[in-house]
């Protein structure tokens, strides 16, 4: 598990603090089986990956169902209760 934060303003996404952005936390996990993934906000199908390919590149995800996915931090406080 890594974590990472990044920016939005004006719905747009970003690697580094813009003025007035909000720091959203996001956590890297790997599923060790290589299926199986999360699929809610920030997961390989949330269109916020599509609509900003460089955040994509920066974070180096690939967007494919091989077991690692970023999820929010307090989604993964709600649902990883038990990690």
């Amino acid at each position: 598990m890594s974590g990472v934060e990044i920016y939005e303003s004006r719905g747009k996404y970003y690697g580094e603090s813009v003025p007035g952005a909000k720091k959203i936390k996001l956590v890297l996990l790997r599923n060790p089986w290589g299926e199986k993934e999360w699929r809610q906000g920030w997961s390989d199908e949330d269109p916020r990956w599509k609509t900003n390919p460089e955040l994509r590149n920066l974070l180096q995800n690939e967007l494919k169902d091989d077991g690692k996915f970023y999820i929010e931090w307090n989604d993964f406080k709600k649902y990883y209760s038990d990690f």
